[in-house]
């Protein structure tokens, strides 16, 4: 079953090539990599190898979105967001969940959340039947059904809320990490499902 990672992104070079290299370290390897590069800010000076690169004018993050699920040639979508780390295994990890539980939509309720300008860390926690958005896959079929709103922050919940009575989800912990800093796109509002636990790194 062929997968298709898509990373949107708008500048953050050096983030961009890190979600890069994790793409391709994955240990499954039916995977497509395919890479949407906002114009006005490219993150790649020339296309990466092994990749599909993909110039686009702007579009709001739901457009992009839409657009990247209309182009892939996986059956399987998988989101990888440019800012965020992923573990080799994780598409292994997503996909076996897709398949012992049957659901079109799968993701993550449960990641580590790193800001590194402030040297601070937390698990975030929801609740079953939400998923971060960083963390989501689907299949194509079920995408065609529910579309992206063309909205700039928040696309991603609207999407999770439509698959509410069918998405699975699991702990993403060591699987997924997202990176908290001033350029994301929808901003971090640190409430009770945010843990705040000790700074991991040296």
């Amino acid at each position: 079953m062929l997968v298709t990672l898509t990373l949107l992104t708008r500048g953050r070079s050096a983030m961009a090539e890190t979600a890069l290299s994790c793409a391709l370290a994955q240990t499954y390897r039916e995977i497509e990599v395919l890479v949407l590069d906002d114009l006005d800010a490219p993150a790649f000076a020339s296309a990466p190898a092994g990749v599909r690169y993909v110039p686009c004018r702007r579009m709001t993050v739901g457009e992009k979105r839409n657009y990247a699920a209309a182009i892939a040639r996986g059956e399987v979508i998988a989101h990888w967001d440019s800012d965020d780390w992923s573990h080799p295994g994780r598409i292994e990890h997503q996909l076996a969940l897709m398949r012992q539980t049957g659901a079109p939509v799968v993701g993550y309720n449960e990641v580590a959340m790193l800001d590194p300008e402030r040297r601070m860390a937390w698990i975030y926690r929801a609740p079953s039947h939400y998923a971060v958005g960083s963390s989501l896959m689907y299949t194509r079929s079920w995408w065609k059904e529910h579309r992206f709103p063309p909205a700039m922050v928040g696309e991603d919940n609207s999407f999770v809320m439509a698959a509410r009575r069918t998405i699975a989800t699991q702990s993403g912990l060591g699987y997924l990490t997202c990176r908290v800093h001033s350029g994301n796109t929808s901003p971090k509002a640190i409430d009770a499902r945010w843990e705040e636990i000790p700074w991991p790194c040296r």
